[in-house]
């Protein structure tokens, strides 16, 4: 068997795994970047850049590389009942008033040859096919016939990953997982603002449309009902939204220029500690979304990001023991932590057609109402706060 050697691999290039891979790579940690697909490659995903992604994307250089892509100012929300609330993305002290939408077509790529621009990273095609053990510890990979050594692993296979749930890095159940479906349209008029609908069937999910620039647009649907996770139920619901009279005007007289897909989103359980001797798992692969609106993207660079300052940590004290690696989980935590389980409380409530209803017909009358809304979508305001707001206005 052939035989290499890196101090970290990184399986997965999505933008949890390239973020990773920069940051090890900007700290000088010989690392291999290793995913089954070249670049640039189509991905289902909405390509919805919040502020927040924007701050590290920015932080990893790239504020130039992505400016050309389309900007997003608002929201444009529709309740069930077919009241629609719109707004700019409110200011903040932390965040731009701005955020992007970027097909994962162009966004992989700039991320992938980002961190191969430190010089400290290797990007390879191919397909791990499982970890290498010594003793207790991972200390690698293997790809076919080829076995590729390292000090440390750290898994971004996105949501589908049999690694990671074979080493006990996560795990999955159908109540913790959406099912999207997505496809694009050509021909819808251009909008700075993100369009969602909450419709009463697919509550607390929602469909949405998020256009692109010129007249294309991502349009799709989230479903969280365990007993609609059926290819024809998704797909069926899907038709029936794009024909109700909410969504019909907006998108009349486009095209389908691909046939819809589904793909899961899925959130970890709470006690996965997603570490063990030797690996560590991201992104999707870890659980890392978020279960009210979906976002997966700004997760998942933030926390390749600390599984980068955890490795490189762990490498200085020569220690990739699960205690040692137990670091990523402290600083995951204190990021998104609060942020994931009140959205969790957040995702209950919208599940109540009835809640929805009430909560956009304030929003509409009320500006401070629909400023938090507006905030808590695109993800610059704590949501703790409108827990409290929802109690006191509604």
């Amino acid at each position: 068997m052939q035989t290499n050697e890196y101090d970290a691999i990184v399986v997965g290039a999505g933008p949890a795994g390239s973020s990773a891979a920069y940051f090890l790579g900007a700290s000088r940690i010989p690392t291999l970047l290793i995913d089954k697909k070249s670049f640039p490659r189509q991905k289902i995903c909405s390509g919805g850049i919040s502020p927040r992604s924007l701050n590290l994307l920015h932080e990893m250089g790239l504020e130039d590389r992505i400016d050309s892509f389309h900007k997003i100012i608002g929201t444009r929300i529709i309740s069930p009942e077919g009241v629609v609330v719109e707004g700019r993305i409110p200011p903040t002290d932390d965040f731009k008033q701005y955020g992007y939408v970027i097909p994962r077509y162009s966004l992989d790529k700039i991320l992938v040859d980002n961190a191969v621009s430190t010089g400290n990273v290797e990007f390879q095609q191919g397909l791990v096919t499982d970890l290498i053990l010594d003793g207790d510890f991972i200390s690698g990979v293997t790809t076919g016939q080829k076995k590729i050594n390292s000090k440390v692993v750290i898994l971004a296979e996105g949501a589908i990953s049999g690694l990671a749930a074979k080493y006990n890095l996560s795990r999955h159940s159908s109540e913790r997982t959406i099912i999207g479906l997505e496809t694009w349209r050509r021909g819808i008029d251009d909008d700075s603002m993100i369009s969602i609908y909450y419709h009463g069937e697919v509550l607390p999910g929602y469909f949405w449309i998020f256009c692109e620039g010129g007249t294309m647009a991502n349009v799709g649907l989230s479903v969280w009902d365990p007993s609609l996770h059926n290819n024809l139920k998704v797909r069926g619901l899907f038709n029936k939204i794009l024909k109700s009279d909410e969504i019909s005007h907006i998108i009349c007289g486009s095209e389908e220029v691909q046939k819809p897909k589904l793909w899961p989103i899925r959130f970890s359980e709470s006690d996965i500690p997603l570490v063990t001797n030797g690996a560590i798992a991201v992104g999707d692969c870890g659980g890392f979304a978020n279960p009210l609106t979906g976002e997966g993207i700004y997760y998942a660079l933030h926390s390749g990001k600390f599984a980068a300052e955890t490795v490189i940590g762990s490498l200085q004290k020569n220690d990739v023991s699960t205690r040692s690696l137990s670091l990523y989980r402290r600083l995951y935590e204190r990021e998104f932590g609060e942020d994931l389980a009140v959205s969790h409380e957040l995702k209950i409530l919208f599940s109540n057609k009835e809640f929805v209803n009430a909560l956009l017909r304030k929003a509409s009358e009320d500006e401070g109402v629909n400023r938090l809304l507006q905030g808590v979508i695109v993800n610059v305001i704590p949501k703790r706060g409108m827990l409290g707001i929802l109690k006191y206005k509604l």
